[in-house]
């Protein structure tokens, strides 16, 4: 479709009858069943565009987010700026967040309780037990030291 961005926005968001009810997005959406528009040879989010097209551009590390909480909703009047903690916090509040089943395990598979001591967080965040990483890293020293003895015969 041709046209200017906020043409083709329009063309593809569906207003409700009052001013409050969400706007559906027609178009294209991803698999979290939020909108997505082409900009520019890139796929966007439609609820980004309409902040955009709506109030500006968005300041550099903020996100877009929903007060009606409905993935394809375009609704200016729906949508806030803040981090990826506002969102968190926001869904807690809402009791819209889930909790990994993981989080709430008290030991690592091999049976080794997650103490301050003996709890190593990833980058993303996920829990490693020391205990086990240990072992694995001695293992692994022990076969290598083999190995390297083996190659020192040859």
């Amino acid at each position: 479709m041709k046209g200017t961005l906020e043409e083709r926005f329009f063309a593809k968001a569906r207003k409700g009858r009052k001013p409050d009810d969400c706007w559906e997005w027609l178009a294209v959406t991803n698999s979290q069943g939020y909108g997505r528009i082409r900009v520019d040879d890139q796929m966007k989010l439609s609820h980004r565009i309409s902040w955009w097209v709506h109030f500006g551009p968005i300041p550099k590390g903020l996100q877009v987010h929903h007060h009606c909480d409905n993935p394809p909703c375009s609704n200016p009047s729906h949508l806030w700026i803040g981090t990826q903690s506002d969102n968190i916090r926001d869904c807690s509040e809402k009791g819209r967040l889930i909790t990994v089943g993981k989080s709430r395990m008290t030991c690592c598979p091999n049976g080794h309780e997650y103490t301050v001591e003996n709890t190593a967080f990833e980058t993303n965040g996920h829990r490693r037990c020391r205990e086990c990483n240990r072992r694995t890293i001695r293992v692994y020293m022990r076969k290598w030291r083999e190995k390297q003895r083996r190659l020192a015969y040859v």
